[in-house]
């Protein structure tokens, strides 16, 4: 990727525009797992607990992904 490009890129994924579309595909793609009976599930970055779904122990710690 040449400079200019990555230059014009940082700047698309830190406008507010970048955000509004990630977002909006987000929630599109919860509501796509609702639609199909799977509760969506994130990850807290502050604590590194699962958050949200159903789950045994609510307070399980997130395996981490290398």
């Amino acid at each position: 990727m040449r400079a200019d490009q990555a230059g014009k890129l940082v700047v698309f994924v830190s406008s507010g525009e970048f955000l509004k579309r990630a977002n909006e595909a987000i929630g599109q793609a919860c509501d796509d797992l609702r639609a199909h009976g799977i509760e969506p599930v994130r990850i807290d970055r502050k604590t590194g607990y699962i958050v949200g779904g159903v789950t045994c122990n609510p307070q399980q710690p997130a395996e981490p992904c290398d």
